[in-house]
């Protein structure tokens, strides 16, 4: 949100800016707060209390080393989120520290960078016992490291000092422990009135429930830490609560674009240095008595619970049961602690919410309702967290998968939806992030295809526009310049799954066709489709039939009729070198093989153009894999990459079985029915018996299931927008999907392929639809509005051929609308005046056909 972006630039002091400008003791035994800087060279503007490798410990000083560290380092790139005494270090695989100390209680706060993977192993001993601290595992990219993570993490110990204090440091090499910091606080001050105040204002906003800003209550901190009197207890609750509110700061900060090119930083980098300071206060040796532990274990149990659900770190899931159970014993009655837990709290007040019609059908009233609840979530992204430039704060690449979901919306005459969804996919056309129409850096392709592929095609078709189209343009150049080549077989077929606008990434396992290259051609799908691109249609076919004859194989024990989860380049062998046909290990899991349905998508979409048969051999061979081994398949689904076990993963892929729907309403190849009409989604069994039921049951299970419930935990809650979950997640049928089935005719929300034969426009938020019937020269649908007068509704028919239609409308056996029609081109608008409490079934078709 704006506020986020202004907070970056118009925050105070940043964590530890004490070091900068801190009185530092120059005599033993040290008495008052001392701020140490760990570097290679002076890197503050004023004297201050410096570490080098060559400040051996010095008596009369107080302080250094009996075991030098042996390597220093300097990330002056990393300032975006660190303070510069944050920015350089030292290192060794062992070295001692030793403070000469008054005797008393102390704090050390102990800054370690955290930029590579070991980092989390540094063991701490003081005086010769070791200290524990929390040694954190973040989830780590997938692919081999580039290089330093911008990334710290902080320890606490509290200790009873009684003579010198030495805190030895050790982790074995390449990179050593590497120390940045280190701040010593005396904790016994004298206790009078205005100690007792500063605690009272400290207990109160160390509830969790406290949102109030703490920048008050630090500068004042700071303000009587000139105090004699006051020094030692200002000093250590202002290092605590700049923790917390560097902490929370991060957490606000979000993942807008600009926020991560200031500071030089991705989101993850932010949320997972405000785990790491907040972990020394939840994990403070005071428990429960420590007044800020309530708030920061609030925090943290939310950053992991994002974390978690974006990375799926074991560990990260095992601390968040840990800090949830603490929370909801405490706070039992909080329904926001409860939420996360997982428990389902009805949403009260999301919108006015229409009651269904008395004399709605069951489909009517279930889509009516899911269709209210999905627009008060998009409604609430678009008024509440879009800017200007349609980014909503989970960066970019995850913001547009915030929108799978949104065409239902707009299919259906949602004039907001189609507006917030337009402001995005500007934002990412024009973001630096792109060159000429594609990612600008050669990602994986599941990365670099979702600025264009979840934002320009749809775009493309909803408003017919010739920019948005010509922006489909660019992935077509692509795929037939960069992207795609012959291999040794002869086959045309992707040379990478790392793609980008100038260059594509070849070094093994990299060099390989996957399914998810499907992903980067939906524009290209779009581009042949709205513009007749002859040479378009031919690139297409020909990578299809490469992927039909790949299924035909069976290579590595593959069952016939399915891809294999890649086709190396140049030599076509199925899967690289890799033993078997389904894992790929190309680093991310996404390109083993998962029962996704995108190949078999490109598949039907070029036979749709040419009817090349050899093009739905792959899908009637799964079909018939699938009716040999569903009725004896049972939980023992057998050994990975064995038939059953592929079988069992289909049957639960909601994206295999929409292409399924589509083949099926497409071809109308009947040979398959008998299995379909038991196992196919409901609105394929709809089409095939007439049985609406199953379409509301699956409405109610799939969607409503989830969306009566935790509307925070798809709204204000969110930090990755790539997370805002509306519909079952356990596998199966997809509500989304089922919605644009009903509405357009096309079995899948986000339109892999263009395969939508309607769209409604000017309809009021009362509309619900459902096609009834399909063809190349006709649609029909049933309409439900769900009040009582007469509605304006447009609909824009997409597949159509230009030429004179038929149209007409009947209710209850009564004649309402019968005319003809010339539809000159895609999307043209036919106007209907229509009756609400009523069904209202019509039927637009070519007009030398009757019914």
């Amino acid at each position: 949100m704006p506020v986020a972006l202004l907070s970056l630039r118009q925050r105070g002091p940043w964590l530890l800016a004490a070091l900068v400008g801190a009185a530092i003791a120059r005599a033993a035994p040290l008495t008052a707060p001392i701020y140490l800087d760990a570097a290679p060279k002076l890197s503050t503007p004023v004297a201050a209390a410096m570490l080098t490798p060559h400040d051996s410990f010095d008596a009369p000083r107080g302080f250094g080393w009996t075991v030098a560290p042996t390597e220093t380092f300097a990330h002056p790139e990393f300032g975006g989120v660190r303070t510069a005494p944050l920015l350089d270090g030292v290192a060794g695989a062992d070295f001692t520290l030793r403070l000469d100390l008054r005797a008393g209680r102390w704090t050390l706060l102990v800054l370690l960078d955290d930029g590579f993977r070991d980092a989390h192993s540094v063991a701490i001993d003081i005086n010769g016992r070791p200290a524990r601290h929390n040694p954190r595992v973040f989830g780590v990219e997938a692919e081999p490291d580039a290089g330093a993570i911008n990334r710290f993490r902080v320890a606490q110990f509290v200790i009873s000092a009684n003579g010198p204090v030495d805190v030895r440091f050790r982790q074995p090499a390449p990179h050593g422990a590497r120390l940045l910091a280190l701040h010593a606080l005396p904790m016994d001050w004298p206790e009078n009135a205005m100690t007792r105040w500063f605690g009272r204002q400290i207990a109160d906003a160390g509830r969790h429930d406290f949102g109030a800003s703490l920048d008050v209550l630090r500068s004042q901190l700071g303000q009587f830490a000139a105090k004699p009197d006051l020094a030692a207890c200002c000093a250590y609750w202002k290092t605590e609560l700049d923790l917390l509110a560097e902490a929370e700061r991060l957490h606000r900060l979000g993942g807008w674009d600009d926020v991560s090119l200031q500071t030089r930083s991705s989101m993850f980098t932010r949320y997972k240095i405000a785990v790491s300071l907040l972990d020394p206060l939840v994990e403070h040796p005071d428990g429960e008595g420590f007044p800020l532990r309530d708030r920061a274990l609030w925090l943290r149990a939310r950053l992991l619970y994002w974390l978690w659900l974006e990375q799926h770190m074991v560990a990260d899931s095992e601390a968040l049961a840990a800090d949830l159970a603490v929370l909801r014993k405490k706070f039992p009655d909080d329904a926001l602690i409860a939420m996360y837990a997982g428990e389902k709290i009805a949403t009260p007040g999301a919108g006015a919410l229409s009651a269904p019609h008395p004399n709605a059908p069951a489909w009517s009233a279930a889509q009516l309702e899911a269709l209210q609840r999905l627009r008060d979530v998009a409604h609430y992204w678009v008024d509440q967290r879009q800017i200007p430039n349609g980014e909503f704060g989970g960066k970019t690449d995850d913001d547009v998968e915030l929108l799978r979901w949104w065409p239902v919306l707009m299919f259906s005459g949602d004039r907001k939806a189609r507006e917030g969804f337009r402001k995005l996919g500007d934002g990412v056309w024009f973001s630096p992030r792109m060159h000429e129409g594609y990612s600008k850096v050669a990602r994986d392709v599941e990365h670099s295809a979702e600025f264009v592929a979840d934002t320009v095609p749809l775009l493309a078709l909803v408003t017919l526009d010739p920019e948005w189209i010509s922006r489909l343009g660019y992935s077509y150049r692509y795929m037939r310049e960069l992207w795609t080549g012959r291999n040794a077989r002869g086959e045309l077929a992707f040379k990478s799954a790392w793609l980008g606008a100038t260059e594509i990434l070849v070094e093994a396992p990299r060099n390989r066709d996957v399914s998810m290259n499907a992903r980067a051609a939906k524009a290209v799908r779009y581009h042949a489709w709205l513009t007749g691109d002859a040479a378009a249609s031919r690139l297409l076919h020909d990578w299809s039939l490469m992927w039909a004859n790949a299924a035909a194989r069976t290579d590595k024990g593959k069952p016939r009729g399915l891809f294999p989860a890649s086709i190396r380049w140049p030599d076509g062998a199925v899967n690289g070198d890799e033993p078997s046909w389904h894992e790929s290990k190309m680093f991310w899991d996404y390109y083993d093989w998962t029962g996704d349905g995108r190949l078999y998508d490109q598949l039907l979409f070029s036979w749709l153009d040419t009817h090349d048969a050899k093009l739905l051999e792959p899908l009637t061979d799964t079909l018939a894999l699938l009716e040999k081994h569903v009725p004896s398949n049972d939980s023992n689904t057998g050994a990975a990459g064995s038939a059953a076990a592929a079988v069992a993963r289909l049957m639960r892929s909601g994206e295999f079985w929409n292409v399924v729907t589509q083949w099926r309403l497409e071809t109308n190849d009947a040979r398959f029915d008998v299995f379909l009409r038991q196992h196919g989604p409901a609105y394929l069994r709809y089409r095939l018996t007439g049985d609406s039921a199953p379409m509301a049951e699956t409405i109610e299970s799939s969607l409503l299931s989830v969306l009566r419930f935790n509307r925070p935990m798809r709204t204000t809650e969110v930090l990755f927008t790539d997370r805002v979950f509306v519909s079952r997640r356990e596998g199966g049928p997809d509500g989304a999907d089922l919605l644009a089935a009903m509405l357009t005719g096309c079995h899948t929300a986000q339109g892999m392929s263009p395969y939508y034969h309607v769209a409604w426009e000017e309809a009021p938020a009362a509309f619900t639809a459902l096609v009834t019937s399909t063809g190349s020269d006709h649609v029909a649908a049933d309409l439900f509005i769900h009040h009582g007068g007469e509605s304006h509704v447009a609909a824009s028919f997409l597949r159509l051929p230009p030429g004179d239609y038929r149209v007409s409308a009947r209710m209850a056996g009564r004649r309402l609308i019968d005319r003809t029609e010339r539809i000159t081109g895609r999307g043209q608008r036919v106007r209907l005046d229509i009756p609400g409490g009523a069904v209202v079934s019509i039927r637009v078709e070519a007009a030398n056909e009757r019914p």
